[in-house]
C-alpha cells in the first residue's frame, strides 16, 4: 500500500473517528436526554388528563347522587309517576306536573354538563325527560331500548341501589349521537321509589377528554373503548379523522398499539406507532370511571426534530473532513515517495551482497539526513560482516564444551528419573484413599456422571436404588429419563447454562423413577474442566429428600385445605376472592359467591353418627365439584357450610345472574338426591345464598356477609330453594344494626320510659296499673315496643332493660304508697324469657324490693306461656320463691300458646289475663266467645283471678261481666299514659 492510503488511514483513526465517535456518543445521549424529559412530560401530562376526566366524572355522578336525594327531585318522581299512571303522558294534566318542575330540571341543564334528565320507576318506565325524545314513555324492561346502555345501567343500579356509570354508546333517540348515562336510585323514607338520570352532553365530555393543551402541533389525546373483540374503537374525534367517533378501529393484530396498551389497565410510556402508522411519543392510561383507554402523544419527528437536523450537520462535516485529508494525503505522497523509493532500491542492493553501494544524500530536509543516516549505517555493517568470520570460530569452540556439559546433565536426568518413580508410588497410595473416599460417597450420596453432551457415563448403587433403573439401562441415555415434567424448561436452560460456563450448580430436582413415582433430591452439579478450563464431564452429587418435601407439602395442605373434604378452606377462599375481585375490577366481568349450608345436618349426626355425617359432607364437596367449572373454587368453611367461588361469568350483570341461578338450581337438585352412608338412605337438601359482585367496589367481608344473609333468607323460605342477595334485605339489616346501635344507648341517656295503662274491677274502680315501657329517641321520636323489644331479645339487651323496669317501678310503688288512694294500687311488669331464666332473677328481685321498702304483694310479675315451657321444673321452684318473698303472679296471653292444665295445676299463679285477641271479636264470633267463657270458668275452678285486656267497647264490657270476669283493661277505660296522666286518670275513678 502506497503511502497516501496509509495516511488517509491514519488520519481517519487518529482525528476523524474519535470526532466522530464523540459526536455521534454526544447525539446519543442529547436523544435519550430529550426522549426522557419528553415521556416524564407527556406521563405526567397524562397523569392530570386521567386526573382531569376522573374528577369531572366524580362530579358529574356526586352532581346525580346529590340531585337524587334533593327533596324536589323525588317529589318531581312521585308527581310525575301519578300524572303519568293515572292520565297519561300526553294528558294535560300531565302537562300542568311536567311545567311545575321545568326550571328545576332547566337551571341544571343550564349549567352545561348534561344533555338531558330522567326519571324512571322501579318498573324502567320513563315518566319524565327533559328533551321528550322517542325514548320518552318508553319501558326500559319490555321497550325499545331495553338493550342500550341506559337500561343496562338501570338494572344495575336497582340491583345495588348506588349510582351507576354506563359506558358509551351511539344512542338512537338523541339522533344516533354517543351517549353515557349516571343512573341513581331515588329513596323516599328509606323507601325505593325509582331512579333520576341523566345523559351526559357529549360535547362537553369529549372537550375535557380530548384537550391538547401544550401539546404543540402534531399532539392529540386519544380515548377508546373496547370493540368486544379485542380491539378498540374510538369514542372522540380524531385530529387526522374528525368523523372517527364510534366508527374507526384499532384491530387486535396491532398488540403495540399505545390505545390497545391503555385499555389492557396499565399506564405507561413509550415510543410507539399510532394508529396512522407514524412513530410517535405517547404516555398511556386507563380510565376505569368511563372504561377507556386515553392516550397523550406527539409525533416523534417534531420532539426529535433538532436532533435530527444536527445528526446531519454531523454527517456534512465529517465528509468535509474526509476531502481534506484525501488531499493532505495526495501532496505528501508526492514529497515523501520518490526519495524513499530510490533508498529501496539500494537496501535491495545492500541486500544481495553489494555492501559498497550507497544512496544519494542530497533530498532535502529530515530525508537527506535519513540517507546519511542510512549510509552510515550500511559501513557500519560491512565492519560487523568483517568480524563475523572471527565469531563464527569462536562459537565453534564454545560448542566443543557445550556437549561436555551436556554428558554431566544427562547423568543428573537419571538421578531425576529415580525420583520420578518415588513420586509414582506415592500417587499410587494417594489414589487407594481416593478410592476409599469414593466408597464413602457412594454408600451416602447418589451420584452420577455426564460427558459434555449430557450423556450419562456413570451412575452409582445409590441412584439406581432410588430410580429404579439398571447401570445398565442408564448408561449411554440422558438425564431427561428422569424428567417429571415438574419444572418449566427454562429451569434446565438456566442449570445447563450455569455448568456449561464452568460454574457449580446446586438445587432441588423432582425426578419421576421407572416405576412412575416421584421423588425429590438435592443436587450439586460440579464441571471437571481440562487444562483450558472447559468442562470436559460433570459429576452431580445428589441427597434423597423426599421425606422433607411431602412434609412441606402436608403442612401446605393443612394450612390451605380443609383436612376433611381437601378442598380449599376459608384462609385459601379469601385469597381466591380478594384476586377476583381485582381481575374482575380489570374486565368488568360479573361474578358470583354462593354460600350454602345443608338443612337438618345435626339430626344426621345425632341419628347415624360423626362418621356418616363425615362421609355425607366429603359427598357434598364431590357433588358441588361435578356441578362448577374446573377453574371455580368450591371451599368448606367448616361444619356443614360450604362456598362457591364462580369468576368471569360475563359483562352484563342481568345476563351472568341467570347463568348463576342455573347453576346454582344444579347444585340444589344434585346436593337434594339421596346419600348412601354406610348402608342407611339419608335425605338432606340445601339452602343456597347467592351474592352477585363486579369489580372491586365491596370488600371481601361485605360480600361473605351479603352470600351469608341471602342463604338465611333461603332458610327463612322453607329451605330446599336459593336466594339472590336483596338490596332491600341489606338495607333492613342496616336499619336494623342501627337501630341496636341507637337501643344501647336508649338506657345510659335516659331515653327509655313507662307509661301505665289502668285496671279496673267490675265497679271500674282502679285496683293497679300494667307498666309498659316506651322509647323516646330524639331522632326517631316515640319508638313502639314492638319495633325494640324483639331486637333487645336477640341482642341480649332485654336483660338491663328488664332489670331497670323492676326498679322503676318498685320505685313507683314506694312513691305510691305514701298516697292513701294509690297505695292500694298493684302494679304488673312483663318479664322477659330471658330475664326469668337468669340464675339469680329471685335474689335481684328481692334486692329491689327491700331496697325501695315496698310491700311484695303490690308487685305482680307478667308471664307469657313460652317463659312457662321452656322448662316447668325450674320456672315452678322460681315462681314458688317469688310466691314465698309475696310477690303475685299472672300468666299473660293466656289460650294463644300450648295452655295445659297441668301446669296451671304445678305453678302457684295469682291470675290469668285473656289475650285481647279473644276478647276483640267475643260479641260477633262464637267460637272466641266460647274460648274466653271456658277461661273464665276454668279459673274459677283453679281459684284464679281473671283479667281480660284489649276491651274497647261496652258490649264486650257487658259480655265478661255476664260470664264472671274479675276485673279489665282497654281503651274503654284509658290508653297507656305517662305517670301525670295515669296519676289524674286513677284520682278522677276514685272519686
Amino acid at each position: 500500500m502506497k503511502i497516501a492510503p496509509r495516511l488517509l488511514f491514519l488520519f481517519v483513526l487518529v482525528a476523524v473517528l474519535p470526532l466522530a465517535s464523540f459526536s455521534y456518543l454526544n447525539l446519543q445521549q442529547d436523544e435519550a436526554t430529550l426522549r426522557g424529559e419528553a415521556l416524564g412530560w407527556l406521563a405526567n401530562m397524562a397523569d392530570k388528563k386521567a386526573a382531569q376526566i376522573g374528577g369531572y366524572m366524580s362530579e358529574r355522578i356526586g352532581d346525580v347522587r346529590l340531585l337524587a336525594r334533593m327533596e324536589r327531585t323525588q317529589q318531581a318522581l312521585l308527581a310525575l309517576s301519578q300524572a303519568y299512571r293515572r292520565y297519561g303522558p300526553g294528558s294535560a294534566e300531565y302537562a300542568r306536573t311536567d311545567a311545575a318542575f321545568h326550571g328545576f330540571f332547566a337551571a341544571y341543564m343550564e349549567e352545561g354538563h348534561v344533555h338531558n334528565v330522567f326519571l324512571i320507576t322501579p318498573q324502567g318506565e320513563i315518566v319524565y325527560t327533559r328533551k321528550h325524545g322517542a325514548d320518552f314513555a318508553t319501558s326500559l324492561i319490555t321497550g325499545p331500548y331495553r338493550e342500550s346502555q341506559l337500561a343496562k345501567a338501570f338494572r344495575a343500579a336497582r340491583m345495588t341501589l348506588e349510582p351507576i356509570l354506563s359506558t358509551y354508546e351511539l344512542y338512537a333517540p338523541s339522533d344516533n349521537a354517543p351517549a353515557a348515562f349516571i343512573v341513581a336510585p331515588v329513596m323516599v323514607q328509606g323507601r325505593f321509589e325509582g331512579m333520576f338520570a341523566v345523559q351526559l352532553d357529549n360535547e362537553r365530555l369529549i372537550r375535557v377528554a380530548t384537550d391538547a393543551t401544550g401539546l404543540g402541533m402534531s399532539g392529540e389525546t386519544e380515548v377508546a373503548e373496547p370493540d368486544g373483540a379485542g380491539g378498540a374503537r374510538f369514542t372522540a374525534p380524531l385530529k387526522s379523522d374528525p368523523q372517527a367517533t364510534m366508527q374507526r378501529r384499532v384491530k387486535r393484530a396491532a398488540p403495540g398499539a399505545p390505545i390497545l396498551l391503555a385499555l389492557g389497565g396499565e399506564p405507561g410510556e413509550g415510543v410507539k406507532q399510532d394508529y396512522r402508522g407514524k412513530p410517535v411519543v405517547a404516555a398511556w392510561h386507563y380510565l376505569p370511571a368511563l372504561g377507556w383507554g386515553m392516550v397523550v402523544k406527539m409525533d416523534a419527528d417534531e420532539i426529535f426534530g433538532p436532533i435530527y437536523r444536527q445528526r446531519t450537520v454531523m454527517l456534512q462535516v465529517l465528509a468535509g473532513l474526509l476531502l481534506f485529508s484525501s488531499l493532505i494525503a495526495l501532496y505528501f505522497e508526492r514529497r515523501i515517495s520518490a526519495p524513499l523509493e530510490r533508498l529501496a532500491q539500494t537496501a535491495n542492493a545492500m541486500s544481495g551482497g553489494d555492501m559498497g553501494r550507497r544512496v544519494d544524500e542530497s533530498a532535502p530536509g529530515e530525508l537527506g539526513q535519513f540517507a546519511r543516516a542510512f549510509n552510515r549505517m550500511a559501513e557500519n555493517l560491512q565492519t560487523l560482516y568483517r568480524t563475523l568470520e572471527d565469531r563464527i570460530e569462536e562459537r565453534t569452540r564454545d560448542l566443543h564444551a557445550s556437549n561436555e556439559q551436556l554428558q554431566e546433565e544427562i547423568i543428573e536426568r537419571e538421578q531425576t528419573e529415580a525420583a520420578l518413580r518415588d513420586s509414582e508410588e506415592h500417587l499410587r497410595s494417594a489414589l487407594d484413599d481416593l478410592r476409599y473416599q469414593k466408597f464413602a460417597l457412594d454408600q451416602h450420596a447418589i451420584v452420577a456422571i455426564t460427558d459434555v453432551r449430557g450423556t450419562i457415563t456413570y451412575v452409582n448403587e445409590k441412584f439406581c436404588e432410588i430410580s429404579g433403573y439398571s447401570q445398565a439401562e442408564m448408561l449411554g441415555k440422558n438425564h431427561r429419563i428422569l424428567n417429571s415434567g415438574t419444572h418449566p424448561a427454562k429451569f434446565f436452560h438456566d442449570m445447563y447454562r450455569t455448568i456449561a460456563a464452568g460454574k457449580v450448580w446446586h438445587g432441588e430436582i423432582c425426578n419421576r423413577a421407572k416405576g412412575g413415582q416421584l421423588y425429590w433430591v438435592m443436587t450439586t452439579i460440579v464441571p471437571y474442566r481440562d487444562n483450558a478450563g472447559k468442562p470436559t464431564q460433570y459429576i452431580a452429587i445428589r441427597t434423597d429428600i423426599t421425606a422433607r418435601k411431602r412434609a412441606e407439602e402436608e403442612i401446605r395442605n393443612l394450612a390451605f385445605f380443609d383436612a376433611l373434604t381437601g378442598l380449599p378452606n376459608r384462609r385459601l377462599l379469601l385469597d381466591r376472592l380478594q384476586s377476583a375481585l381485582l381481575l374482575s375490577a380489570r374486565s368488568r366481568h360479573c361474578g358470583a359467591l354462593l354460600f350454602l349450608d345443608m338443612d337438618r345436618f345435626k339430626t344426621l349426626n345425632d341419628t347415624l353418627g360423626h362418621d356418616c355425617g363425615d362421609l355425607m359432607l366429603i359427598g357434598v364437596g364431590g357433588r358441588i365439584q361435578a356441578c362448577v367449572r374446573e377453574a371455580d373454587t368450591v371451599a368448606r368453611l367448616g361444619g356443614d357450610e360450604f362456598v362457591v367461588l364462580i369468576e368471569e361469568i360475563g359483562a352484563d350483570m342481568e345476563e351472568a345472574s341467570q347463568k348463576v341461578a342455573l347453576i346454582a338450581e344444579k347444585i340444589r337438585a344434585a346436593l337434594a338426591a339421596p346419600y348412601s352412608l354406610r348402608g342407611h338412605e339419608y335425605h338432606s337438601s340445601p339452602s343456597i345464598g347467592v351474592s352477585m359482585y363486579r369489580g372491586n367496589t365491596e370488600t371481601v367481608d361485605v360480600l361473605m356477609k351479603r352470600a351469608d344473609m341471602a342463604m338465611y333468607q333461603a332458610k327463612d323460605a322453607g329451605r330446599n330453594t336459593v336466594r339472590f342477595f336483596d338490596p332491600l334485605m341489606q338495607r333492613a339489616v342496616e336499619v336494623r344494626a342501627e337501630l341496636e346501635a341507637d337501643l344501647r344507648g336508649a338506657l345510659p341517656n335516659g331515653q327509655l320510659q313507662l307509661y301505665y295503662q289502668i285496671q279496673v274491677d267490675g265497679d271500674h274502680r282502679p285496683v293497679g296499673a300494667e307498666a309498659l315501657i316506651r322509647w323516646m329517641h330524639p331522632r326517631r321520636g316515640m319508638v313502639a315496643p314492638a319495633q325494640f323489644i324483639p331486637e333487645a331479645e336477640e341482642s341480649g339487651q332485654i336483660l338491663d332493660i328488664g332489670l331497670w323496669v323492676i326498679e322503676t317501678a318498685c320505685r313507683q310503688l314506694a312513691a305510691w304508697a305514701q298516697d292513701e288512694r294509690m297505695r292500694r294500687l298493684t302494679l304488673a311488669v312483663n318479664v322477659s324469657a330471658q330475664q326469668f331464666h337468669l340464675r339469680d332473677f329471685v335474689e335481684l328481685t328481692q334486692e329491689v324490693i327491700v331496697r325501695h321498702g315496698i310491700s311484695p304483694e303490690r308487685l305482680k310479675l307478667e308471664l307469657t306461656e313460652s317463659v312457662v315451657l321452656e322448662d316447668v321444673a325450674d320456672v315452678a321452684g322460681k315462681m314458688h320463691a317469688l310466691k314465698a318473698l309475696g310477690v303475685r303472679l299472672s300468666l299473660d296471653d293466656f289460650g294463644t300458646g300450648y295452655s295445659s292444665l297441668v301446669y296451671l295445676k304445678q305453678l302457684p299463679l295469682d291470675q290469668i289475663k285473656i289475650d285481647q285477641s279473644f276478647v276483640r271479636d267475643v260479641t260477633s264470633d262464637q267460637n272466641d266467645a266460647v274460648m274466653v267463657q271456658a277461661i273464665i270458668g276454668m279459673a274459677q275452678n283453679f281459684r284464679l283471678n281473671v283479667i281480660a285486656e284489649g276491651v274497647e267497647t261496652g258490649a264486650q264490657l257487658a259480655f265478661l261481666k255476664q260470664n264472671g270476669c274479675m276485673a279489665y283493661q282497654g281503651y274503654l277505660f284509658g290508653k297507656p299514659a305517662p305517670l301525670a296522666e295515669f296519676e289524674a286518670l286513677a284520682r278522677r275513678l276514685f272519686g
